[in-house]
């Protein structure tokens, strides 16, 4: 429905303006959201040919390699698009959860603080931030970056859920600690 009349409508600008990414890019999504890979890296590859120093075709590059589940991939697309234009929000992010799913913790943090430099607002980066912090075991910082995403997200509730669970966590540390060195028992 939708798709086909979308990918008609790009169809048509392609025969008017062969020669112009846009369009080609534009197709890669929709075959990305319908799970056509082939066809969404064949677009990437036209639009790449036509223009390879346009940063919007890496940046979907990468998220076309992230569906086929090659981070290495995706993260050296991501990479290339942050090299022509630095300054991509969506791009630092996606290249945040990509160098994250990697063990890159450090780098991927980086990553959601230049997003938070430039966009404040953007939720996703402390949401991030806080999950690498819980899953290295820094409850504190999880917990300080949980409640900068929850100022702008006031009623998640997966968000207070996780509050919970980290002020659990933190206790539970501080009580195996405690017992660890109490050497009166």
């Amino acid at each position: 429905g939708d798709f086909e009349q979308a990918l008609g409508r790009f169809d048509e600008v392609i025969r008017r303006a062969p020669h112009w990414e846009r369009p080609y890019m534009n197709k890669s999504r929709v075959f990305i959201k319908q799970g056509n890979l082939i066809e969404a890296k064949k677009c990437l590859d036209d639009a790449l040919q036509i223009n390879p120093e346009h940063e919007d075709v890496y940046y979907y590059l990468g998220i076309y390699y992230e569906k086929c589940d090659n981070l290495f991939k995706a993260e050296e697309a991501y990479n290339k698009s942050l090299d022509i234009d630095a300054n991509q929000p969506e791009t630092l992010l996606n290249q945040g959860i990509v160098v994250s799913r990697l063990g890159k913790y450090v780098e991927a943090i980086g990553y959601f603080q230049k997003v938070i430099a430039l966009d404040p607002n953007e939720s996703d980066a402390y949401w991030n931030i806080t999950q690498i912090y819980e899953s290295t075991k820094d409850y504190n910082q999880a917990l300080l970056y949980l409640d900068k995403y929850m100022i702008l997200n006031k009623d998640d509730e997966e968000a207070q859920e996780l509050r919970e669970t980290l002020e659990r966590e933190m206790t539970d540390s501080r009580t195996t600690i405690t017992k660890g060195t109490d050497s009166s028992s």
